[in-house]
C-alpha cells in the first residue's frame, strides 16, 4: 500500500487543504452534550462555535451544502454517543432523523446555525435529564431500549390477549 494513500484523489485540490481543529476541542464539545453540561453546550452555541469555519475541513464548496454536511456528521457523533451513554437507542436515531430530515427544508446558513443550536441542546438537556435521574440500573435500561423499539407497535385489545392459566 502507498504511504500517500489518504492524500485527496485529485492532487490539484492539496493546496486547498487547511489544517483542522485538534480534536480535543471536538470531544470537548461532545462530551459536554451526552453528559448533560447545558451551559458548556449554550457557550459553544453563543460563540458560534459551528459557524466558525476555520479548521473544519470543506465538506462542499457551496456554504450552505457544507454546514449541512458538517451537521449531519454532528448529529450522528451525538446521536452515537447519547446511546452510548444512556439514552435510549431508538429515542436517540429516532431524535437524530427528524432533526437531518428537517435540513432538507432549509435554504439559509443562519437556518442550518439555529438548528443545530435546536439539536445540540435539545439533545444536552434529554442528557441532563437522564444523568439526574438514578435509574441507570441494567435492567431499566433495557426496558427503555424495548419500550422505545416498540412504540409504534399497535397494542392488542384485552379480548385479544390470551390469558395464561397456570
Amino acid at each position: 500500500m502507498r504511504d500517500d494513500h489518504w492524500l485527496p484523489f485529485d492532487h490539484s485540490l492539496e493546496a486547498e487543504v487547511e489544517e483542522h481543529r485538534i480534536p480535543s476541542e471536538e470531544y470537548l464539545f461532545y462530551h459536554a452534550v451526552y453528559t448533560g453540561d447545558v451551559e458548556a453546550v449554550k457557550r459553544n452555541c453563543e460563540e458560534n462555535r459551528f459557524v466558525d469555519t476555520e479548521g473544519v475541513g470543506i465538506l462542499s464548496r457551496n456554504p450552505l451544502m457544507n454546514l449541512k454536511y458538517h451537521l449531519v456528521v454532528t448529529t450522528a457523533l451525538i446521536t452515537r454517543l447519547c446511546a452510548e451513554h444512556g439514552m435510549a437507542r431508538e429515542q436517540a436515531f429516532g431524535l437524530s432523523d427528524r432533526y437531518i430530515q428537517r435540513l432538507d427544508d432549509l435554504r439559509m446558513v443562519e437556518e442550518v446555525h439555529k438548528l443545530h443550536d435546536e439539536l445540540v441542546l435539545d439533545f444536552t438537556r434529554k442528557m441532563r435529564r437522564l444523568q439526574r435521574r438514578d435509574d441507570s440500573s441494567r435492567r431499566v435500561h433495557e426496558c427503555k431500549e424495548y419500550i422505545f423499539a416498540h412504540l409504534k407497535e399497535r397494542y392488542p385489545d384485552i379480548s385479544e390477549v390470551v390469558w395464561n392459566e397456570n
